[in-house]
């Protein structure tokens, strides 16, 4: 498979590049004739393990869970994310893989004027390999 892949982009393909590669016929400009071009598309979704993120609030009202979501996010560089736990709308902070991660960024999110927040395991999304 993947070398028909190589010949019909015209190059070599890596079968372990975390790329996902996709095939799209495409106009070439000449009426009623196509040619396949390389594209690649949209990374495959994160791996979700388990981990811990920070909990800064929790309610039963789903629009103050994102209004909340959308402040925190404007005031940090960590993914914010609603978790809904029925009937509860949890707004947790970052996707860390050890405790000790999610300790050292505590006292910022509890500075931005969440004294209540908590270290929570949950699952989070992992990061690719490679990336930090």
């Amino acid at each position: 498979m993947s070398s028909l892949l190589a010949f019909l982009v015209g190059r070599p393909i890596e079968i372990t590049s975390p790329v996902n590669v996709l095939l799209v016929q495409a106009d070439t400009g000449k009426p009623a004739t196509k040619a396949w071009v390389y594209q690649e598309t949209e990374a495959q979704a994160a791996q979700k393990v388990y981990g811990y993120r920070i909990q800064v609030f929790a309610t039963v009202y789903k629009d103050k869970a994102y209004r909340i979501k959308a402040k925190l996010q404007e005031q940090v560089d960590f993914p914010v994310y609603v978790e809904e736990i029925p009937p509860f709308y949890k707004i947790r902070v970052g996707d860390f893989k050890s405790k000790e991660e999610a300790e050292k960024f505590l006292p910022v999110i509890r500075n931005l004027g969440y004294p209540d927040a908590f270290i929570a395991e949950t699952v989070i999304n992992a990061p690719a390999e490679g990336e930090q």
